[in-house]
């Protein structure tokens, strides 16, 4: 299972100084938690209703009732306790040495092409989703290696038919690969490949970088995404295959991303291209 000691810290939208209060409402490192843990929420319920298709006028935002915050609409607005859910959600966690925004990040890469609902909130550490989190940690560990190992496989067959059974060259074949919607190619995958031919020894084998160029673009976010929540895991399978510096710039990018959720506004819906 994925702990904290064992995996890389999640990127986070930056240091926030936040006054010691009482007890209710956690220590410095308790709050800070709980900020980190709202943004990578919002953001991963984002990204799941823009991949469903789902046009807002606003985009999700959580309710204040999980910070604590009274919402007195209903006369059981008004009976009900009011506290911090996503407090309670980093006390449940952390002792166990499970960084609450990984948690959520799994839960969602989880749920990804299934039938299944994500949970609120106030759903988050039930039991269904803790034992949920515990299978998904592993399984999606493990198959970085053989999901690495079976998309090199896929590519080479692909090119060796386009060029020597069809008569492609080398660009106009990797470019069709990098492409093809129906390829078995994870967006990471594709702007690796794309990235790489950008460099030598590619470069000089073809004639239009561009194309590569704008396949590198298309998928950046996404690559993004995917690399972030298991970055060690990455580097140590994927090694070069990576891009020079990668590693720093995913972490940009995606502390970029969380950066609007924590602002409450980001008016602009969440676009995709390529496979997660």
């Amino acid at each position: 299972m994925l702990t904290m000691s064992t995996y890389r810290k999640q990127p986070t939208p930056g240091a926030r100084a936040v006054p010691i209060e009482d007890v209710a409402s956690g220590s410095a490192a308790e709050r800070d938690l709980c900020e980190q843990l709202k943004a990578t929420y919002t953001l991963e319920r984002r990204l799941y209703e823009a991949k469903l298709g789902k046009v807002n006028k606003r985009p999700y935002s959580p309710h204040p009732r999980y910070e604590g915050k009274v919402t007195e609409v209903t006369i059981e607005d008004r009976r009900g306790k009011v506290k911090n859910t996503w407090l309670d959600i980093v006390r449940v966690l952390y002792p166990s040495q499970i960084h609450p925004c990984l948690y959520v990040r799994v839960i969602f890469r989880g749920i990804a092409g299934t039938v299944m609902s994500p949970p609120y909130p106030d759903q988050l550490v039930s039991k269904k989703w803790l034992k949920f989190f515990r299978e998904q940690s592993e399984l999606l560990a493990t198959e970085i290696p053989s999901q690495f190992e079976r998309q090199c496989k896929f590519s080479r067959s692909y090119l060796l038919r386009y060029q020597q059974a069809l008569g492609y060259d080398f660009q106009s074949a990797v470019y069709y690969l990098l492409t093809d919607k129906l390829a078995p190619l994870s967006s990471l995958y594709r702007y690796c490949l794309a990235t790489s031919m950008l460099r030598e020894p590619n470069l000089s084998k073809i004639e239009n970088s561009a194309l590569f160029t704008r396949v590198a673009n298309r998928n950046e976010r996404e690559a993004v995404i995917q690399y972030t929540c298991f970055s060690s895991d990455y580097d140590s399978c994927w090694g070069e295959f990576l891009p020079t510096a990668f590693s720093k710039e995913a972490e940009r990018i995606y502390r970029g991303m969380l950066s609007v959720c924590i602002t409450g506004e980001g008016g602009e819906q969440c676009q995709f291209n390529g496979q997660g």
